[in-house]
Protein backbone atom coordinates (compact mmCIF):
# COMPACT_ATOMS: atom_id res chain seq x y z
CA UNK A 1 0.00 0.00 0.00
CA UNK A 2 1.26 3.23 -0.75
CA UNK A 3 1.43 5.95 1.80
CA UNK A 4 1.16 9.82 1.42
CA UNK A 5 4.87 10.53 1.27
CA UNK A 6 5.47 8.45 -1.45
CA UNK A 7 3.17 9.86 -3.78
CA UNK A 8 4.76 12.90 -6.43
CA UNK A 9 4.91 16.17 -4.77
CA UNK A 10 2.76 17.70 -7.97
CA UNK A 11 0.75 15.89 -10.44
CA UNK A 12 2.48 15.92 -14.38
CA UNK A 13 0.23 18.54 -15.98
CA UNK A 14 -1.26 20.36 -12.90
CA UNK A 15 -0.45 23.81 -12.11
CA UNK A 16 0.07 25.74 -8.65
CA UNK A 17 -2.67 27.77 -8.61
CA UNK A 18 -6.43 27.27 -7.18
CA UNK A 19 -8.98 27.62 -10.24
CA UNK A 20 -11.89 28.17 -7.95
CA UNK A 21 -12.97 31.74 -9.16
CA UNK A 22 -13.15 30.29 -12.97
CA UNK A 23 -14.93 28.88 -14.53
CA UNK A 24 -14.73 24.82 -15.32
CA UNK A 25 -15.86 24.49 -19.28
CA UNK A 26 -18.34 21.42 -18.96
CA UNK A 27 -18.43 19.19 -22.57
CA UNK A 28 -21.16 17.25 -22.88
CA UNK A 29 -20.16 13.72 -24.44
CA UNK A 30 -23.26 12.79 -26.49
CA UNK A 31 -23.61 9.15 -26.58
CA UNK A 32 -24.49 7.96 -30.09
CA UNK A 33 -27.90 5.67 -30.43
CA UNK A 34 -26.79 2.29 -30.53
CA UNK A 35 -28.76 0.17 -33.82
CA UNK A 36 -29.47 -2.98 -33.26
CA UNK A 37 -29.76 -5.66 -36.31
CA UNK A 38 -32.69 -7.24 -37.23
CA UNK A 39 -30.96 -11.24 -36.66
CA UNK A 40 -30.30 -9.45 -33.15
CA UNK A 41 -33.40 -8.27 -32.55
CA UNK A 42 -35.41 -11.78 -33.29
CA UNK A 43 -32.69 -13.22 -31.28
CA UNK A 44 -33.43 -11.51 -28.21
CA UNK A 45 -37.17 -11.60 -29.06
CA UNK A 46 -37.18 -15.28 -28.94
CA UNK A 47 -35.19 -15.69 -25.54
CA UNK A 48 -37.20 -12.83 -24.34
CA UNK A 49 -40.69 -14.54 -24.88
CA UNK A 50 -39.26 -18.20 -24.37
CA UNK A 51 -38.20 -17.40 -20.92
CA UNK A 52 -40.50 -18.78 -18.24
CA UNK A 53 -39.12 -18.54 -14.68
CA UNK A 54 -39.75 -15.18 -12.79
CA UNK A 55 -37.03 -13.12 -13.25
CA UNK A 56 -35.73 -14.25 -16.72
CA UNK A 57 -36.71 -11.62 -18.73
CA UNK A 58 -35.96 -8.82 -16.34
CA UNK A 59 -32.46 -10.77 -16.28
CA UNK A 60 -32.24 -10.45 -20.31
CA UNK A 61 -33.01 -6.58 -20.26
CA UNK A 62 -30.19 -5.81 -17.62
CA UNK A 63 -27.72 -8.01 -19.44
CA UNK A 64 -28.52 -6.33 -23.22
CA UNK A 65 -28.52 -2.98 -21.57
CA UNK A 66 -32.44 -2.89 -23.12
CA UNK A 67 -35.66 -1.59 -21.59
CA UNK A 68 -38.83 -3.03 -22.10
CA UNK A 69 -40.21 -0.50 -24.60
CA UNK A 70 -37.78 -1.01 -27.08
CA UNK A 71 -39.18 -5.18 -26.66
CA UNK A 72 -42.74 -3.91 -27.36
CA UNK A 73 -41.20 -2.05 -30.30
CA UNK A 74 -39.57 -4.51 -31.89
CA UNK A 75 -42.72 -7.02 -31.14
CA UNK A 76 -44.51 -4.28 -33.49
CA UNK A 77 -41.91 -4.27 -36.30
CA UNK A 78 -41.58 -7.77 -36.78
CA UNK A 79 -45.44 -8.01 -36.66
CA UNK A 80 -45.57 -5.61 -39.69
CA UNK A 81 -42.52 -7.14 -41.27
CA UNK A 82 -44.24 -10.64 -41.59
CA UNK A 83 -47.53 -11.09 -42.53
CA UNK A 84 -50.08 -13.75 -41.32
CA UNK A 85 -51.70 -14.92 -44.49
CA UNK A 86 -47.71 -14.66 -46.47
CA UNK A 87 -48.62 -11.94 -48.91
CA UNK A 88 -46.75 -9.05 -49.40
CA UNK A 89 -47.74 -5.66 -47.72
CA UNK A 90 -50.00 -3.08 -49.27
CA UNK A 91 -52.96 -2.94 -50.80
CA UNK A 92 -55.81 -6.34 -50.74
CA UNK A 93 -57.07 -7.96 -54.08
CA UNK A 94 -59.58 -7.44 -55.35
CA UNK A 95 -62.27 -9.73 -55.77
CA UNK A 96 -63.77 -10.29 -59.09
CA UNK A 97 -66.92 -7.99 -58.09
CA UNK A 98 -64.95 -5.23 -57.26
CA UNK A 99 -62.69 -5.37 -60.73
CA UNK A 100 -66.47 -5.70 -62.72
CA UNK A 101 -67.22 -2.49 -60.88
CA UNK A 102 -64.42 -0.88 -61.51
CA UNK A 103 -64.68 -1.78 -65.46
CA UNK A 104 -67.83 -0.43 -65.52
CA UNK A 105 -67.42 2.98 -63.56
CA UNK A 106 -64.30 3.54 -65.81
CA UNK A 107 -66.45 3.04 -68.98
CA UNK A 108 -69.40 4.89 -67.99
CA UNK A 109 -66.90 7.83 -67.56
CA UNK A 110 -65.62 7.37 -70.88
CA UNK A 111 -69.32 6.92 -72.33
CA UNK A 112 -69.86 10.49 -70.42
CA UNK A 113 -67.37 12.16 -72.05
CA UNK A 114 -68.44 11.16 -75.73
CA UNK A 115 -71.43 12.16 -75.27
CA UNK A 116 -70.30 15.39 -73.47
CA UNK A 117 -68.20 15.86 -77.13
CA UNK A 118 -71.39 14.39 -79.19
CA UNK A 119 -73.27 17.39 -77.33
CA UNK A 120 -70.89 20.05 -78.16
CA UNK A 121 -71.00 18.99 -82.12
CA UNK A 122 -74.74 18.72 -82.22
CA UNK A 123 -75.07 22.37 -80.75
CA UNK A 124 -72.52 23.77 -83.04
CA UNK A 125 -73.97 22.12 -85.92
CA UNK A 126 -77.64 23.98 -84.75
CA UNK A 127 -76.19 27.39 -84.36
CA UNK A 128 -74.47 27.14 -87.53
CA UNK A 129 -77.44 26.03 -89.46
CA UNK A 130 -79.11 28.64 -87.96
CA UNK A 131 -76.64 31.26 -88.69
CA UNK A 132 -77.00 29.60 -92.65
CA UNK A 133 -80.87 29.99 -92.69
CA UNK A 134 -80.72 34.24 -91.10
CA UNK A 135 -77.83 34.89 -94.09
CA UNK A 136 -79.45 32.91 -97.26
Amino acid sequence: MMSETDLPAKLPGASDTIMEDQPTPKTEVRRRRRTFSLSYKRRILDEYESSTRHGDKGAILRREGLYDSQISAWRLQMAKRKPKNNRRPGRPARTSDQRTLLALQEENRKLRESLKDANLVIDVQKNSAKHWKTCG
